[in-house]
C-alpha cells in the first residue's frame, strides 16, 4: 500500500489541460478531489465528491469532461490509469476500478449509438414529410400544366360535394349541417384527393372523422380539416370507428360540433 501514498502529477499536462479553463477556486478543489479519489483507491461516489468540493465546482469539472461519472461514481481517468500500473500493490482495487471504467465506456458507447439511431429515425421522418410535400406540389403542378386541367376542374361539382358532406355530417353528428362554400385551398385539396381516391374511400374517411372523439371535442369535422391529405389518409387507413350517437356522446361528456 506504500505505493498508493502518492500519484504522478505532470506539470505540462496541468498547464496545457482543460483545467486551466476553470477558475482558480475550482482548480484548487480539483486537487483536493484528486487526493480524496486516490485515498479511496478510485472508489469515490458522486455524493461524497459533491460533499468534498461542492456541487457547483463538481458540475464545472463534469461539464468540461475533466472528470466523468456514471449513476453513482465519478472517474478521474489519469488516476485510474496509474492504479492499473501498480496492480501488484492494489490488484483487487485496480481491477474493480478497471471494471467500472470499462462498464462506463460501454454505457457511453451505447448511449451514443442510441442517440445516433434516434437521429436517424428523426431524419427519415423529416425526409418522408418533405418528400410527401414535394409529391403533392408536383401533382398540383401537373394538373395546372395539363391541357385537360379546365376539364378536370369543371368535372368536380363542389356544390354536390358540400351536399354530400353536409348530409354525412348531419347524419353522424345528429345536428343540422349547412356549410355553403369551399375556399380556394379546400377546392385544390379536393381536386388532389379526387385523383387518387374513390367514393368509397371518401365514405370511409368521413365516417371515421365524424366518430372520432378528438375531432368532435375540437370541432374539427369541417372541410378544411377533412380535405387535408394527411387527415384524409389517416382516417382512411384505420378500421371503421363504431358510430357514436348524440346521446352516447352527451353521456360521455363529448362536445358536439
Amino acid at each position: 500500500m506504500d505505493k498508493l501514498q502518492w500519484f504522478k502529477f505532470s506539470y505540462a499536462d496541468w498547464r496545457m489541460g482543460k483545467i486551466q479553463r476553470c477558475s482558480e477556486i475550482t482548480q484548487a478543489r480539483f486537487i483536493n478531489l484528486c487526493c480524496l479519489y486516490w485515498s479511496k483507491e478510485a472508489n469515490l461516489s458522486y455524493e461524497d465528491a459533491e460533499i468534498e468540493i461542492d456541487k457547483e465546482h463538481l458540475e464545472v469539472l463534469l461539464s468540461k469532461k475533466i472528470i466523468e461519472r456514471d449513476d453513482e461514481h465519478i472517474f478521474i481517468k489519469f488516476l485510474d490509469e496509474q492504479l492499473e500500473d501498480i496492480a501488484e500493490t492494489s490488484k483487487g482495487k485496480s481491477k474493480a476500478a478497471n471494471i467500472r471504467w470499462k462498464k462506463y465506456r460501454e454505457k457511453k458507447a451505447s448511449e451514443v449509438q442510441t442517440d445516433a439511431d434516434a437521429m436517424h429515425v428523426h431524419t427519415d421522418a423529416m425526409q418522408n414529410d418533405a418528400e410527401k410535400r414535394r409529391e403533392d406540389k408536383i401533382r398540383e403542378d401537373k394538373i395546372r400544366e395539363n391541357k385537360d386541367y379546365i376539364n378536370i376542374k369543371e368535372e368536380i361539382d363542389y356544390n354536390k360535394f358540400l351536399e354530400w358532406f353536409n348530409s354525412r355530417r348531419t347524419s353522424y353528428l345528429e345536428i343540422p349541417s349547412n356549410i355553403k362554400r369551399l375556399t380556394a385551398e379546400e377546392k385544390t385539396s379536393l381536386r388532389l384527393l379526387k385523383l387518387d381516391y374513390t367514393s368509397e374511400d371518401f365514405e370511409t374517411a368521413i365516417h371515421n372523422l365524424c366518430n372520432d372523439k378528438w375531432a368532435n371535442e375540437n370541432s374539427q369535422v369541417l372541410p378544411s380539416y377533412f380535405l387535408k391529405v394527411k387527415t384524409f389518409t389517416k382516417f382512411l387507413s384505420i378500421n371503421k370507428i363504431p358510430i357514436i350517437t348524440k346521446k352516447q356522446k352527451t353521456n360521455r361528456g363529448w362536445a358536439i360540433c
